[in-house]
């Protein structure tokens, strides 16, 4: 009894490691496109983080793209990006990857582009349509 309890105990931790180990390759970097849809004219500064990654502040010009990439969190639903977003004297902030509100959505990609009333979420599914969010601040 106690060798097939053993047995029956290494078989699951066996099981859980390939699967762990397969979640872990298969989860694949995430990219972020944040696009300055702003009027023509005006640049768009920015910076983005995370709790362990600083991108540091950036200055794109009407039409132009970012992007930037990270594994997402495998274990936990906690990835999250921040970033501030100013131009002509605006100021604002918005959560650029929340991976509880976006996961569905942004399964290799999250194109965002940055508007004067807020940040659109483009939608992948073949057609142009996009998801709009108010600015955080």
């Amino acid at each position: 009894m106690a060798a097939f309890t053993k047995y029956m105990l290494f078989l699951t931790l066996f099981v859980l490691s390939i699967t762990l180990s397969k979640a872990i390759y298969f989860s694949g970097n995430l990219h972020v496109h944040i696009t300055n849809d702003l009027q023509p004219g005006l640049n768009l500064t920015f910076h983005c983080k995370s709790g362990d990654n600083d991108l540091r502040e950036r200055v794109l010009s009407h039409g132009q793209t970012f992007d930037f990439h990270f594994r997402k969190s495998v274990y936990r639903d906690d990835t999250l990006f921040y970033c501030s977003f100013a131009w002509n004297g605006a100021f604002h902030w918005f959560e650029i990857y929340n991976q509880l509100r976006d996961d569905d959505y942004c399964e290799e990609l999250c194109d965002w582009k940055i508007r004067e009333d807020g940040p659109r979420l483009m939608l992948n599914d073949g057609k142009i349509r996009f998801m709009a969010y108010e600015w955080k601040d």
